[in-house]
């Protein structure tokens, strides 16, 4: 893989047992932060637009 060691492991986990802490959001900052570096600004989990599963769904 062409990522480093730590974040294709933090990938694997999000994919693997997704939690708070490493999911695919957290995911892409972290090579977010790795590609664009100083430019990468201050964007967090919460300002990604995504789509999951069941996303929109109410409970009835």
């Amino acid at each position: 893989m062409w990522l480093p060691e730590d974040i294709y492991k933090k990938m694997a986990s999000a994919i693997a047992t997704p939690s708070e802490q490493t999911n695919e959001l957290t995911t892409v900052i972290s090579v977010r932060s790795l590609r664009l570096k100083e430019n990468a600004g201050n964007l967090t989990s919460e300002n990604i637009a995504h789509h999951a599963p069941g996303i929109g769904k109410k409970n009835c």
